[in-house]
């Protein structure tokens, strides 16, 4: 494989995964204008699954190798290729060190605190939420 490919194989893998991030939006988008509280539950596996799924992709070792790949290739500094390839390199480090199980409870966790908090406001119980932000705390304590 030539370097060039290295690359072009990576923007469609990057490609792929911020497309499944771009959907999990919509899905959080969906929560706030009107999901049925009925739908709650689901809706919060849906975003554990997706999210859990992508950073699994991302933070595989052939996704690594890929990305060394991509850096040994010869592109001006201040390139878009350049560019992208430092970004990818950042978010694989960074995302490497969240456990699957861990970026998975953090979308269920958001996905709950997404919909209790407009409901404590509208009934001005911060009750409702309460424990949802303090779950959310722990989390980002622990991130």
């Amino acid at each position: 494989m030539n370097t060039e490919s290295a690359y072009c194989l990576m923007c469609r893998s990057a490609g792929d995964l911020y497309a499944f991030r771009s959907t999990l939006a919509l899905l959080w988008w969906a929560e706030e204008t009107g999901l049925p509280p009925q739908g709650l539950a689901w809706r919060a596996r849906q975003c554990e699954a997706l999210s859990s799924h992508v950073h699994r992709v991302f933070t595989s070792a052939d996704t690594g190798a890929m990305i060394a790949r991509c850096e040994e290739e010869s592109h001006p500094h201040d390139s878009i290729e350049a560019a992208n390839i430092r970004l990818w390199r950042e978010e694989y480090d960074r995302e490497c060190k969240l456990p699957a199980d861990f970026v998975a409870e953090v979308a269920a966790t958001g996905t709950h605190a997404r919909v209790a908090g407009p409901e404590a406001r509208a009934k001005s119980d911060v009750s409702i939420f309460q424990p949802w932000l303090e779950r959310q705390g722990g989390l980002c304590r622990r991130k």
